[in-house]
């Protein structure tokens, strides 16, 4: 009977150090980033903690910086380029103009592995006396062997035959006009558009996510201020740089 006892008290204990275990636990952004398979996140070699810059009560801007990579210098490095981008959209505006505009950015880690990472910053903005605020969309992706961004440009060979697997890419949002609205542009001004994307002066940013290259185009306000068209990467496997896709079929098969 002592014994039963017993048992039935050791039984209770551990349920009780388990649940506490569960309540104090602490959510990194890793933790909440489900858009890869576990058989990715386990292999790779860093994590995140979210910082953001406030100005007064009208300007947050929030995004992630990476922590327990091996070479510090080259965290700092990159860091530093996460954080610049981040900010970019502040670029647009004088210290003097930062009392007459609000801004609320935040991010999301859309694919991280040990050879690439990509994060999405998206938000909104308010310019003092407009008539309404304004969606906005920018990203970096980051050749993480490298130490250096990288463009649409340097992911994929942009010719007409690209320019129609963009057209055809997954519209990521319900409002169907946003389609229609690639049509006000011909192919070789596409061309030449896209071309340009990721650049600081470009409305185009392009992602990774874990099965396709993402693009977002500017379009008008009454149909969302932005739209991202995605294309699975079989799609376009004749377009992309050779080194690249070698090493994302690597990141994303188990």
């Amino acid at each position: 009977m002592r014994k039963s006892v017993l048992v039935l008290l050791f039984t209770l204990l551990a349920i009780v150090v388990t649940a506490c275990r569960i309540s104090s636990g602490s959510i990194h952004e890793s933790d909440v980033n489900n858009d890869q398979p576990e058989s990715t996140q386990d292999k790779i070699s860093y994590d995140f903690k979210s910082e953001a810059y406030t100005y007064k009560d009208s300007i947050t801007v929030r995004y992630p910086q990476i922590i327990n990579l091996n070479d510090q210098d080259k965290q700092m490095k990159l860091n530093e380029m996460i954080k610049k981008r981040a900010y970019g959209y502040l670029d647009n505006y004088s210290t003097e103009d930062m009392d007459t505009f609000s801004l609320d950015l935040n991010y999301k880690v859309k694919f991280k592995s040990e050879h690439f990472l990509s994060i999405q910053f998206s938000g909104y903005t308010y310019d003092e006396g407009a008539a309404h605020p304004n969606d906005i969309f920018y990203s970096i992706n980051i050749d993480m062997d490298k130490s250096v961004a990288l463009k649409l440009k340097d992911m994929v060979d942009i010719d007409e035959e690209f320019v129609t697997e963009f057209r055809e890419g997954e519209l990521q949002s319900t409002i169907n006009e946003q389609r229609s609205t690639l049509n006000e542009w011909t192919d070789q001004e596409w061309i030449s558009m896209l071309k340009d994307a990721d650049s600081r002066e470009s409305g185009i940013s392009s992602y990774l996510t874990n099965d396709s290259l993402g693009i977002s185009v500017e379009v008008p306000h009454a149909v969302g201020d932005h739209a991202e068209l995605e294309i699975s990467y079989d799609e376009i496997k004749q377009k992309m740089n050779s080194d690249i896709q070698s090493k994302l079929r690597g990141d994303i098969t188990p």
